[in-house]
C-alpha cells in the first residue's frame, strides 16, 4: 500500500486504473455526452439512442485511437470521431451497410462497419464487448430481416448441433460457429478449411519449421454468409493463435459469388462481390470437398431464393 501522496500518484498513473480510463462506457443521457461531441450528436431522435463512448487512447504503442461515440439510432448508426481540430461524422443507414467485422485477440477487440460510402472501426477492451453487442445484433437483424428469438429455442439447438462434427477437427471454430448464428436462422452449409502448409524449411534433409496458411470457417445460413478466420493469415509451426475474426455479410448485399482457380494446382478461390469496388476473397485448398459442396449449395440457393446473382 502506498504510504505517501507521491507514491499514491505514481500508483494511480501506472497501475491498471490507467488502463481502465480508456475502457468504453454506455452513455444514457445527453448531459453525459462529452462536450466535444455534443454539437454533432444526432438530435432528431425522439428518445435518447443507445450510445457507447470510447475514450481516446494515447498510451498504447500499437493501438492508439481517437475518442469515438457510436449512436444506435432508429434507422442508422452514427459514428462520431474526435480528430485534432474537428469531429468527424459518419452515418450508416441500415440499407447501406454491406457487412460487419468483429474481431478479438485476447483483450484487444474491434468492430468495423463497412458501407458503400466508407467504413469506421472502433477498438475497445474485450472486457467491454457486451456494450457493443446491442449494436452488432441490431445491425445484423435489421440488415437481414431477422427477428429476435421467440419460442425458437428448440430450432436453434438443432441448428447449433450441425457444428458438432467440428469438435474433433477444430474445437475453437466449432464454438465460434455456434456463437455466430442468430436465433431463428437456419444453417444451410458449413465449409471448414484446415491449416494448409505453404512452405517447409529444411536443413540436411531435416525439417526445421513450416509456414502455414491458417484455417477458416465459412457458414451459409438462410440470411447471411459468415466468415470466421484466425487473427493472422499465416503462421509458423507451433505458433499459437488467439481469438478470431467474424465477418457477417447479409445475403441481400451480395451481388455475385464466383469460384475459380488461377492454375491447375492453385487453391480454389471464392470471390464475394458486394459492390463494383468491394470484394472479399476466401481461399480453399484445391482438394477441399467442403468448397465444392458450398459451391453446389450456393447454386441451389441462387435458383431458389434469387439472392446470389451468379456463380462461375
Amino acid at each position: 500500500m502506498a504510504s505517501t501522496a507521491s507514491e499514491t500518484k505514481w500508483y494511480s498513473s501506472t497501475s491498471s486504473t490507467q488502463t481502465m480510463r480508456t475502457w468504453s462506457e454506455v452513455i444514457s443521457s445527453f448531459q453525459d455526452v462529452p462536450a466535444e461531441f455534443q454539437p454533432a450528436f444526432p438530435g432528431s431522435e425522439t428518445t435518447f439512442p443507445y450510445t457507447v463512448y470510447v475514450p481516446a487512447d494515447r498510451l498504447s504503442f500499437l493501438q492508439k485511437r481517437n475518442a469515438m461515440l457510436l449512436c444506435l439510432c432508429a434507422d442508422r448508426l452514427v459514428v462520431l470521431e474526435a480528430l485534432r481540430d474537428r469531429v468527424k461524422t459518419a452515418v450508416y443507414p441500415w440499407q447501406e451497410i454491406l457487412y460487419l467485422e468483429q474481431g478479438r485477440i485476447l483483450l484487444y477487440s474491434w468492430l468495423k462497419v463497412c458501407s458503400r460510402s466508407g467504413a469506421s472501426t472502433a477498438t475497445f477492451n474485450t472486457v467491454n464487448v457486451h456494450q457493443f453487442e446491442p449494436i452488432i445484433s441490431t445491425i445484423r437483424q435489421t440488415t437481414t430481416g431477422s427477428q429476435s428469438e421467440n419460442g425458437q429455442k428448440e430450432q436453434s439447438l438443432r441448428e447449433l448441433a450441425k457444428f458438432d462434427y467440428l469438435s474433433t477437427l477444430n474445437f475453437k471454430f466449432m464454438n465460434f460457429g455456434r456463437q455466430s448464428i442468430q436465433p431463428g436462422d437456419t444453417v444451410v452449409n458449413i465449409a471448414y478449411q484446415p491449416d494448409r502448409c505453404l512452405k517447409t524449411f529444411t536443413l540436411f534433409h531435416k525439417t526445421l519449421f513450416s509456414q502455414y496458411a491458417t484455417g477458416h470457417l465459412t457458414i451459409l445460413t438462410g440470411k447471411e454468409l459468415i466468415l470466421i478466420t484466425e487473427s493472422k493469415r499465416t503462421k509458423m509451426t507451433h505458433e499459437p493463435l488467439y481469438g478470431g475474426v467474424f465477418t457477417y455479410i447479409p445475403l441481400q448485399r451480395i451481388q455475385k459469388i464466383a469460384f475459380y482457380r488461377d492454375a491447375e494446382d492453385s487453391p480454389c478461390l471464392m470471390n464475394i462481390s458486394l459492390s463494383d469496388a468491394m470484394h472479399i476473397e476466401v481461399e480453399f485448398a484445391r482438394d477441399n470437398p467442403d468448397a465444392e459442396a458450398l459451391k453446389n449449395v450456393a447454386k441451389r440457393e441462387k435458383c431458389e431464393a434469387r439472392i446470389l446473382v451468379s456463380l462461375d
